[in-house]
């Protein structure tokens, strides 16, 4: 997404290797030239310093890049102009009253780099042994879900990457648990709490 000081950011999930050796980050990158595919850094832990090589190249380990402070897996990055926030949604699950409640989370960040703490958008059932009551109140479809974006119909960029107070949640509704799918959406308001 193109940010107003003219850089383009994207979020990445980086896996050491040996493929799993270690856990899986998730870092923040930029460019001012998306043409130029050397022109983009990483965040290193003080800024977007990072130049990442490709170790087929260069012959030697890549440079890591600094995980940001976040909670959850890589997902759907957008500019909230209500809220004035990053925002990004992603399936996750959380230990809530008593319970792993599983679902479409959000994350909200000023800068990419620092994130507000995980919340809950939708309880939904997000992977096949996430246990959710397919009836009970506020739950998203009794069937599994994937895929979750925001997308503003009222946003003019190309990629859909600006969302204001009432966008739409888009995901993937797994009819029969494989190929049936259909893509949902569903209105949302957003609300602040100042």
């Amino acid at each position: 997404m193109r940010a107003s000081d003219g850089y383009y950011y994207a979020m990445m999930s980086a896996t050491p290797h040996p493929l799993w050796s270690e856990a899986a980050v998730l870092c923040a990158i930029r460019t001012a030239t998306l043409g130029d595919p050397a022109s983009w850094r990483a965040w290193d832990g003080s800024g977007f310093n990072l130049r990442m090589t490709s170790p087929y190249v260069t012959g030697s380990s890549a440079p890591a890049c600094t995980s940001v402070q976040k909670s959850m897996a890589s997902g759907h990055l957008v500019f909230n102009t209500y809220l004035n926030r990053y925002m990004q949604i992603a399936q996750g699950e959380q230990w809530i009253g008593g319970r792993n409640v599983c679902g479409i989370y959000y994350e909200l960040s000023a800068d990419l780099v620092h994130w507000s703490e995980q919340q809950l958008l939708v309880e939904a059932k997000t992977w096949e042994g996430c246990e959710t009551d397919p009836q009970g109140v506020g739950v998203l479809e009794p069937v599994t879900v994937g895929y979750s974006s925001i997308v503003d119909h009222a946003d003019t960029t190309i990629n859909f990457e600006m969302a204001g107070r009432t966008p739409y949640l888009y995901y993937t509704r797994f009819n029969d648990g494989g190929l049936d799918r259909d893509v949902v959406r569903v209105p949302l308001t957003f609300t602040r709490g100042d």
